[in-house]
């Protein structure tokens, strides 16, 4: 029997079994590279120098100073292997002047981090780690399959049975499968992928080097469904903003996205609505990014206790989602469409009230919607005998308006608001408020609004010639005025500290649940009330002051109280 010796990487002798092997030479020198690529192969020199043409031809993917194993392995396979393996002498050449040319083209940081923890500088109580850190980061990008098997090995030698199995997926692969476990709803599987989380976060993070805002999200959604409510993530000032089709349910300020409602985890708008609505017992669960304390941006989660006092989106206009104001729009368009083949189809009188009933249902539409305008201004002349109805009402009410600053405050509206002063069954009513109460439609209704002012006419004429306001009633047009603007200005402030607690109570639990969401809700209510009243009030006041006195218009302005 013929056996041979050569020095394991720890200082032990190998011995091989020779016996039976066809030219197996004495001075078949292996080094410790070679028997890390052969190890598993079984013996002989054949059977080895095939899977070392194997592991070479593997071993492409190495890039820049990592290559020089596979240089190294392929001179001393050259030197072995020529005359054992003719037929593979052309391929490993071509290997060989490929990771040549590769090593020469300069080295990196991954590959100066390997020759340390090769070369002994593994320590033992954080060789794992070390050894994951640079698996991460390098693995995929620069490492081919032999320099990992190797890193692998230094791990196992001080880790022993207990060593993990480094995980070679790169940052850029981890946060891939973050972004696939994000809509996980099972909370067994969101337990499963939270190691994940902190595999990418121990690998591809740092304190100085928080993750960006989506892939934050990411992190966040798969909390959630672990059920990890206390979790917080810091984020990167860098992207501002996610966008629409990073996740299925983004929020419409691109801060952040809806995560459940009612303990279910809908990934399209359309089941997200209707679970939303059907809700009546529940939160809505959203994760968003904020302001951290000390500086920096923060993900946290919220809850909106549902059902709200007001329409959701009115309290919370934030939680509004990217496509679902598109969706709306696209339902209101289709219902002003409907509204309007109705109004134009009926008599006049029925058709001024159906047009009233339009405009009040659809006003907010209307003001904000350039396809809303486009559907009403498309029945221009179809619309214009109503028109010249809504004239018709207000001169014959008008004209028997006994006071003089009521009148003149009733003319200086209708000038330019169709709407103004009407109430639900069409008739005048001095100082009636409604939705429609400010819409002006000149623009959209060129044909409409000219015969309508034409028809206005003796109305003009009357008051126009006629006595305008004496001091004493614009003095107490502006003494009341005045108040309204006082009213709007407090219940403005006392909105915009409603909102501002709106925004932050869904994110802090402990300080705001759902009772406390509840009495918000009604305060704001109350507040937006207040509001409205005193821009009616203040309308009317700047009525009678219109084309003598501009002084309170002024003072609204600066006061933020313009009517709407």
């Amino acid at each position: 029997m013929v056996g041979w010796s050569v020095a394991a990487c720890g200082g032990a002798s190998a011995t091989v079994d020779t016996s039976g092997q066809v030219g197996y030479a004495d001075d078949w020198r292996t080094s410790a590279l070679w028997l890390h690529a052969t190890a598993g192969s079984g013996s002989g020199q054949e059977t080895e120098c095939e899977h070392v043409a194997q592991v070479l031809d593997a071993e492409q993917r190495c890039q820049g100073r990592l290559c020089r194993y596979g240089l190294e392995l392929a001179e001393e396979w050259l030197d072995k292997c020529t005359k054992v393996k003719p037929s593979s002498v052309a391929p490993t050449k071509q290997l060989q002047a490929r990771y040549r040319d590769a090593v020469k083209s300069g080295t990196s940081d991954c590959a100066k981090e390997v020759e340390t923890l090769l070369g002994g500088g593994c320590k033992a109580d954080t060789c794992a780690a070390d050894a994951q850190r640079w698996a991460t980061r390098c693995g995929e990008a620069e490492a081919g399959p032999l320099v990992l098997r190797m890193v692998q090995r230094t791990v196992e030698r001080y880790g022993g049975d207990d060593a993990e199995q480094l995980d070679m997926r790169s940052c850029d692969s981890l946060r891939d499968e973050l972004r696939k476990g994000a809509s996980c709803e099972d909370e067994a599987l969101c337990r499963d992928l939270w190691s994940l989380v902190k595999l990418y976060r121990k690998s591809c993070e740092a304190e100085d080097k928080p993750p960006d805002l989506v892939t934050g999200i990411y992190q966040m959604a798969i909390a959630f469904g672990a059920d990890r409510s206390d979790e917080v993530v810091k984020v990167s000032d860098e992207p501002k903003l996610i966008f629409a089709g990073q996740f299925p349910l983004t929020l419409a300020d691109g801060k952040g996205a809806i995560l459940g409602v009612c303990w279910k985890r809908p990934q399209e708008s359309p089941s997200y609505q209707k679970l939303r609505d059907e809700c009546q017992s529940g939160t809505l669960d959203v994760v968003r990014v904020r302001s951290a304390e000390g500086g920096g941006r923060e993900l946290r989660f919220g809850k909106v206790t549902l059902p709200t006092v007001l329409s959701l989106t009115t309290l919370y206009p934030w939680v509004r989602l990217v496509d679902e104001q598109v969706q709306e729009d696209d339902r209101s368009l289709a219902a002003l469409r409907d509204d309007l083949a109705a109004t134009v189809g009926a008599s006049t009188a029925e058709g001024v009230r159906k047009l009233l009933a339009l405009v009040n249902t659809h006003a907010r539409f209307l003001g904000r919607s350039i396809d809303a305008r486009e559907a009403l201004g498309a029945q221009d002349a179809a619309l214009t005998p109503l028109f010249e109805q809504l004239a018709t009402i207000k001169v014959n009410g008008g004209l028997r308006v006994p006071s003089i600053p009521n009148r003149w405050s009733l003319l200086q509206r209708a000038k330019t608001r169709p709407f103004a002063d009407l109430g639900d069954d069409a008739s005048l009513q001095l100082g009636a408020f409604s939705a429609a109460h400010s819409l002006t439609l000149a623009k959209t209704l060129p044909k409409a609004m000219a015969a309508y002012r034409k028809r206005l006419g003796p109305l003009v004429v009357m008051v126009e010639r006629g006595l305008k306001p004496s001091a004493a009633d614009l003095r107490v047009a502006k003494q009341f005025g005045r108040k309204q603007v006082e009213a709007c200005d407090a219940a403005l402030d006392q909105l915009v500290e409603i909102e501002g607690e709106l925004l932050s109570c869904p994110f802090d639990a402990n300080r705001c649940g759902a009772e406390q969401q509840h009495a918000l809700g009604e305060r704001w209510g109350q507040a937006r009330d207040a509001v409205d009243k005193a821009h009616h009030g203040l309308d009317i006041a700047l009525g009678v002051l219109s084309g003598i006195d501009n002084s309170l218009a002024t003072e609204a302005i600066n006061a933020g109280c313009v009517p709407q």
